[in-house]
């Protein structure tokens, strides 16, 4: 009489194996990969949770109270909120790697009640497991980007009502880099 042996076990070993393998690759990938469509930059999530309700009507209201005219090297910026649609990826702006940029901004208020305290601006840069700063902040005479690939320009804007400061508002426009 011989004895046979049974693979059912191990199969059902290595499907049990693979999936544990599996759910830590995927946690792995969750916690280093950017999240790009995360719209509270540079605040931690407790302050964004706590005062979405704050960030957006306080956006709006900016957007309908100041016409913003900037230029990137005298190509046009089109900023829009982080919560509306993206434009067309074909519409996208297009910049030589190898040059020195120079931004200029316009604030124009319409019938406001806030002031302008003052502006920033910032960069990021989609897709790079290398960047380690996430965001970097440009100098408003000049700046040059350091790799090809597709940006984001954020402008924070600091607003000031009754010598109070409030919650900065930030808009955004993506841009893309490369070597012409």
């Amino acid at each position: 009489m011989s004895i046979q042996k049974t693979w059912w076990p191990y199969g059902i070993l290595s499907v049990i194996v693979f999936g544990v393998v599996l759910l830590v690759a995927l946690v792995y990938i969750s916690l280093h990969q950017v999240n790009l469509n995360d719209n509270a930059y540079m605040q931690g999530y407790s302050d964004v949770e706590k005062n979405i309700d704050i960030l957006l009507p306080l956006t709006q209201e900016f957007l309908r109270d100041y016409d913003i005219k900037a230029f990137i090297d005298s190509k046009p910026l089109n900023f829009i909120s982080p919560y509306s649609k993206k434009s067309n990826p074909k519409e996208r702006l297009i910049l030589n790697l190898n040059l020195d940029h120079h931004i200029s901004i316009n604030f124009i208020p319409k019938n406001t009640r806030f002031k302008l305290k003052d502006y920033e601006i910032y960069t990021s840069r989609y897709y790079d497991k290398e960047y380690k700063n996430h965001y970097d902040l440009l100098d408003k005479k000049g700046f040059r980007f350091n790799k090809e690939g597709r940006y984001k320009i954020i402008l924070k804007i600091i607003l000031t009502l009754n010598n109070k400061e409030l919650m900065p508002v930030f808009l955004q426009q993506d841009i893309v880099i490369k070597a012409l």
